[in-house]
């Protein structure tokens, strides 16, 4: 139930950069090396030069990715590359996008300032674990910059789409920024500064449940940040807004948004000592029917008529004839796994897969998800398969998985618990510089 305020944005100067779409690039853990690269390549100004910058041998305190990232910073507003809007608004943000069978898709969201609550306070709930590595670099570039240019991706709940309609009249017309991510989907920002239509958006969020979809690492980094500042006695500058560190910036999405869906994270197992793809599949049926599949198509879409089930696919190198798993319904799955978690966290796919079959079939337990040892998180199926059948890097299995629901991540934050690693993969992905917040402090 949290509150959110109207900002004065940052943005990149459309009279400067027409093509806002050389300077925008994704969430900066999903820039590898090679995207990181083209980012630079692609536009002097690209944002990846302050959210992810590289890095070099001769690195040291006075002279590092952070310091160049604040530097990259002043250089962009000193020249008016980037700019700050005059009165504070919401901001509608759109995202049109091809979804997987083809069809096209609007998922509507408005960004806005979320001011931080602790997550023991319930008013904002996560659902995913966080690591100390990410945290601790995203709090250093945080630290150097006082900015924020990518935003936290929220869920609220709002049947009556209050949001929605307060909002809508100010959507018909030209947005203000409009860019084309790397997958070719479409990126739209309108600005809304009528009072009356903020003050029903601002109400009718406060009211909503709302947990955090994507973006749980830079929270937790706002909310360490937030807490540095107060010890250290510093003060929100006194024209600052909602533009302090006491906020985040955030787009909030409706979890009813025709547009919200959610992709899976196959796994694809490597390295396993002992390997034997007999007895693996012997052990397997003590749990579940396993059934032929005659290729990938088919496969997927059994897998979707039964994602209300517990299904998965299995490839196994060396045997080109898919698998479906289906958990028998003679399952017990609060006596299988006998873990101090609720129903909703156990009736999880990626929960069943881990604890049914990774752990105690082929010895990946926590630690080694955490670290990601022993398994490939891939996102697409194919890849995946294709992974297995060439050996290329040397893999042993891919299992296959159903996306996570949504009303599946409200019921697991609504119990206070996080899921399993990599569990959702919300899609689009929100994108970095689109919009942005400096902060003010003094």
């Amino acid at each position: 139930m949290p509150v959110i305020h109207p900002f004065r944005a940052t943005h990149f100067n459309t009279a400067k950069i027409e093509d806002l779409s050389k300077v925008v690039t994704q969430p900066y853990d999903k820039i590898d090396a090679k995207l990181q690269e083209a980012y630079h390549q692609r536009h002097p100004a690209n944002i990846v030069r302050i959210i992810k910058g590289k890095e070099f041998p001769d690195d040291a305190e006075k002279e590092n990715v952070y310091t160049r990232a604040a530097e990259m910073l002043r250089t962009l507003l000193a020249s008016e590359a980037l700019v700050r809007r005059k009165a504070p608004a919401l901001y509608p943000y759109h995202q049109t996008y091809t979804w997987i069978d083809g069809t096209k898709k609007t998922r509507k969201g408005v960004a806005a300032m979320v001011q931080l609550e602790d997550l023991s306070s319930g008013k904002i709930r996560p659902h995913e674990r966080t690591l100390a590595g990410p945290k601790e670099d995203r709090l250093k570039l945080l630290r150097a910059t006082r900015a924020h240019f990518g935003q936290i991706f929220m869920i609220y709940e709002d049947a009556q789409r209050a949001v929605e309609a307060a909002l809508a009249p100010f959507v018909s017309g030209k947005p203000i920024l409009e860019a084309t991510d790397d997958d070719g989907h479409l990126h739209q920002v309108w600005e809304v500064t009528d009072p009356a239509a903020i003050q029903k958006a601002v109400e009718a969020i406060r009211d909503a449940n709302t947990f955090i979809a994507d973006g749980h690492h830079r929270y937790e980094t706002a909310l360490n940040f937030r807490n540095e500042c107060r010890t250290a006695g510093l003060k929100p500058a006194s024209d600052a807004g909602a533009e302090t560190f006491e906020n985040v910036l955030a787009t909030l999405v409706n979890a009813d948004d025709e547009g919200l869906n959610l992709l899976p994270t196959h796994r694809v197992v490597h390295g396993v000592a002992g390997w034997d793809s007999a007895k693996l599949l012997s052990n397997l049926e003590k749990n579940f029917a396993v059934e032929k599949a005659p290729g990938l198509e088919e496969l997927q879409k059994r897998m979707d008529q039964s994602r209300h089930d517990h299904v998965f696919g299995l490839a196994l190198a060396g045997d080109f004839q898919l698998k479906l798993l289906r958990l028998l319904s003679s399952v017990d799955l609060e006596r299988q796994i006998p873990l101090p978690r609720s129903s909703a966290w156990k009736n999880l796919d990626v929960s069943i897969l881990h604890e049914l079959i990774l752990d105690p079939l082929l010895g990946i337990d926590a630690g080694s998800l955490e670290k990601e040892k022993n398994l490939h998180y891939v996102r697409h199926a194919a890849e995946a398969v294709r992974m297995v059948r060439e050996g290329k890097p040397p893999a042993q299995a891919a299992f296959l998985l159903n996306p996570t629901r949504v009303d599946q991540v409200q019921a697991v934050a609504g119990a206070g618990e996080r899921m399993p690693q990599k569990s959702t993969d919300f899609y689009p992905k929100l994108l970095t510089g689109l919009l942005g917040c400096r902060l003010e402090i003094t």
